[in-house]
């Protein structure tokens, strides 16, 4: 298109190119999010998507509203615990949405057809090392209960929600980015914004709610906080802690970043998720002694983990002193290591493979067994609260078998050419995958759509590195073949 090569496209590409489009996208979302304003907030972030769209030729823009867009749902018209939130149940309001998203996804393929992202798609895609595998995931998955009983339209809810998602958001970033340079770090920026958007979105809650009452199981109930609940939003902000140590080490001011992680952990707490804890903590501790060796920041990082480690000896006598945990522990104290039902639901995964062991019962199965239609329950809330357990049950041997050689895949993209930038990238996904052997996470569409785009531009950057090593190669066996010709 000849008219976004004018100037004032050419500083638009910049912009939207750059950390201050995000900052954008997240300020939209953010005050739709307070406000209550959800669809105003969807209508002028689909709006500014679309137009980048269409007069952006690299896919990188599209990052931002996809991961941050969804802070716009409120906590104000948040769905309830097994009631229908009374915006989003609005048949008009979904209307409205539903043609938002369709002019969303219509901008996306206007994009690829505009810019003929089409042209040379099949070497992409051929050279891609993660395609294979996640093509044998989806497979897998869309077979899963193919020969059960419990098989029906709600099981594809989940696996075609799941493929679509992944298939479409990988490959459309796969197709689109050209501007390889400084990817990682525009994707991990995003990430870090959606982590302190959830985190915020937290803070609001206590601020609008509390009021003194014990944190205990019923008060956790109670935090919902628009897309996420109180555990999903934990688990997000612990999977964007990598985000907040990549940006300690390559950045000058890497002291900020550590500050912020620590910020991040402290939200993470007041979550009152035990999975986010579990592993927030260790990933967090690995960070800042990371930081310690290997950041622009290290003298910062020695002084700041040495007198953090002093102040947590300190803070942990104070707090037990002064009853602290009769105020803060009454959801951990009341639950300590209870499975909470996930044993139960295990166990009957396990019976599900043992019934059907090649394509498993499907993905509604629990919800299925356990009644849950009487009770109204969203039906991932009836997943299995374990990715492996989940796969077995649902998917059989052929779904577990598929699972692991998707996980080799993703493996060897960050162990084989090892890049830092890369690597940390692969920490994110690690979170994730983690993270998600005590919850839901993996099937739910906002983390769906979070992991496709690191694998896309983790994919990006292997590739990249990859012909950037090739090249090299080249001119160094050019340069030795001129010397010996020479002699």
């Amino acid at each position: 298109m000849g008219i976004t090569k004018s100037e004032f496209f050419v500083k638009v590409k910049k912009f939207c190119m750059g950390k201050y489009y995000p900052l954008v996208i997240f300020a939209i979302a953010m005050l739709a999010h307070v406000t209550g304003l959800d669809v105003a907030g969807y209508a002028v972030i689909v709006a500014i998507a679309s137009f980048v769209n269409v007069t952006v030729d690299d896919g990188r823009p599209f990052i931002a509203p996809l991961l941050i867009g969804a802070m716009a749902t409120s906590r104000i018209n948040a769905f309830g615990k097994g009631e229908a939130s009374s915006l989003y149940s609005s048949p008009v309001v979904l209307t409205v949405l539903i043609v938002f998203g369709a002019i969303a996804v219509a901008s996306a393929i206007a994009h690829i057809v505009i810019y003929k992202r089409y042209k040379g798609g099949w070497e992409k895609i051929k050279n891609s090392p993660l395609v294979l595998g996640i093509a044998v995931l989806c497979i897998a998955m869309l077979l899963g209960g193919i020969f059960s009983k419990y098989l029906d339209l709600m099981s594809y809810i989940v696996s075609g929600t799941f493929c679509v998602i992944l298939v479409c958001v990988f490959l459309f970033f796969k197709l689109t980015v050209s501007d390889k340079d400084g990817l990682v770090e525009y994707a991990m920026f995003c990430v870090m914004m959606l982590a302190i958007g959830v985190a915020l979105a937290v803070l609001e809650f206590y601020v609008a709610t509390y009021r003194g009452q014990a944190l205990d199981s019923a008060f956790k109930d109670t935090m919902l906080l628009g897309a996420y609940v109180s555990n999903s939003a934990g688990e997000m902000i612990v999977i964007s802690l990598p985000a907040f140590f990549y940006f300690a080490t390559v950045k000058k001011h890497g002291w900020a970043y550590i500050l912020g992680a620590t910020a991040m952990m402290v939200v993470v707490l007041l979550t009152l998720s035990r999975a986010s804890l579990l592993f927030g903590a260790p990933i967090y501790a690995v960070g800042v002694v990371w930081c310690c060796f290997k950041s622009e920041c290290k003298k910062f990082s020695r002084i700041f983990t040495l007198s953090g480690i002093a102040l947590v000896v300190v803070g942990i006598v104070v707090f037990l002193c002064m009853g602290g945990i009769e105020i803060i522990g009454g959801f951990f104290a009341d639950t300590g290591f209870a499975d909470r039902g996930r044993f139960s639901l295990w166990e009957q995964m396990l019976q599900c493979f043992a019934s059907y062991p090649v394509f498993g019962a499907g993905f509604s199965v629990l919800y299925q067994i356990n009644n849950h239609a009487q009770n109204s329950m969203n039906l991932y809330t009836a997943l299995a609260h374990n990715t492996v357990f989940q796969m077995i049950g649902s998917t059989g041997a052929v779904g577990v078998l598929a699972y692991v050689f998707h996980r080799f895949t993703t493996v060897r993209v960050f162990v084989k050419r090892y890049s830092e930038s890369r690597m940390f990238v692969g920490l994110t996904i690690l979170a994730f995958v983690l993270l998600a052997l005590l919850d839901q996470i993996f099937f739910f569409p906002q983390f769906v759509i979070l992991y496709a785009i690191l694998l896309a531009v983790a994919d990006i950057d292997y590739v990249n590195s990859r012909a950037k090593n090739e090249q090299t190669e080249q001119v160094t066996e050019q340069k030795q073949a001129e010397q010996t010709a020479q002699e």
